[in-house]
């Protein structure tokens, strides 16, 4: 899976820009505030329909603007695709080799990406809702199905709820369409669940291959899925009714479970440092890859967005040395030696200057 063509107009700070792309490698280089984050955003809005950066959608047009659009060509497993997403008053429309999707979840798994950003450390040290975000994002490039359960889930989550506040405030007593809510809700939220846990359950086992080569002087890493529903999640909602019926909201659930990293054992955000959280988060990204790749017999296009800050060399080099030539990958940085651009190999390096392309390096 690569792209050979982006094109952005009216996308943040680009105007028009069209970017002619390396099959494998491309460095996306230029001082802090230039565009260079905005052309991994943009490839991951392309592919998964929503920033990284949990942006609302006008604020990915173009100040004056009123419409933002993203068109990218390429091939998925060999054949030719053309890609396109528009954004506007309402809302977003996506094209996929020239049809229309109905909605937005449909555009998912069709390019599948897998990005790294400093915010990304918030997976080692930020809250619960911050990892959910994670596996839900990637469990949903693995399974379609997964996304409209979960869409279905956040549905009867919100029914549930009024309801339940309903009660709380004593406006009305409606127990026969609470058991009915809470039926779906843990039906759909069993299934969540029990993708989330399998997905974990596979990248722990990528995780045991990848982290000793990237950080090999660090403690094991682990991953465990903690859920909130012990006994199955209809007999936990049960449990819980009346407290939840005086709290006004469900307490048991997906939108309640968490994932724990560990290193050597104990939390890692508690004896990681920052260069190991970044450690951490990249190998979690590169077994995600590996998962990707496995199950769509297509590497994922990979977005590494200022890696390198703060991995000193020896993991740098170790980085570099993992990505290989397979998949293609998108790297931006301020700068980059001639000693890590040499150990990338063949690769093309765009300068950017206020949202412009002031200049193409073609290396190898």
């Amino acid at each position: 899976m690569n792209l050979a063509t982006l094109t952005l107009k009216r996308f943040r700070s680009f105007e028009n820009e069209t970017f002619t792309l390396h099959p494998a490698k491309n460095l996306v280089l230029g001082l802090n505030a230039q565009g260079k984050t905005t052309v991994l955003e943009a490839i991951h809005v392309l592919a998964l329909g929503k920033s990284h950066r949990l942006s609302k959608d006008e604020d990915l047009i173009r100040i004056g603007e009123e419409t933002a659009h993203i068109a990218a060509t390429g091939k998925i497993k060999g054949a030719p695709v053309k890609m396109s997403l528009s954004i506007g008053k309402d809302g977003k429309r996506v094209k996929f080799n020239g049809q229309e999707m109905r909605r937005l979840s449909d555009c998912i798994g069709r390019l599948n990406v897998v990005m790294f950003s400093p915010d990304d450390l918030d997976l080692v040290k930020g809250e619960p809702g911050r990892r959910r975000r994670f596996l839900d994002m990637e469990v949903g490039q693995l399974t379609p199905e997964y996304v409209k359960t979960l869409n279905r889930y956040r549905l009867r989550l919100k029914e549930r709820n009024a309801i339940l506040k309903a009660m709380a405030t004593k406006e009305k007593y409606d127990s026969t369409t609470l058991q009915v809510v809470t039926e779906r809700l843990a039906e759909a939220g069993e299934f969540v669940v029990r993708e989330r846990k399998r997905f974990v359950e596979a990248l722990n086992v990528e995780l045991t291959e990848i982290f000793p080569v990237l950080a090999p002087l660090d403690p094991q890493l682990a991953i465990a899925y903690h859920g909130s529903a012990a006994d199955g999640l209809l007999a936990a909602l049960h449990k819980k009714e009346r407290h939840d019926m005086i709290q006004g909201m469900t307490s048991v659930g997906a939108h309640r479970d968490d994932l724990g990293i560990t290193l050597g054992g104990r939390p890692a955000r508690i004896v990681a440092s920052q260069g190991q959280m970044r450690s951490i988060v990249l190998a979690l990204k590169l077994a995600v890859a590996r998962l990707l790749e496995c199950a769509t017999e297509d590497p994922p296009v990979i977005l590494l967005d200022d890696v390198f800050s703060e991995l000193d060399r020896p993991r740098r080099e170790r980085l570099v040395d993992m990505l290989g030539n397979d998949a293609q990958l998108f790297i931006t940085a301020t700068d980059l030696d001639d000693e890590n651009r040499g150990r990338l190999g063949e690769h093309r390096a765009f300068t950017l200057d206020n949202g412009h392309i002031e200049g193409v390096d073609i290396h190898g």
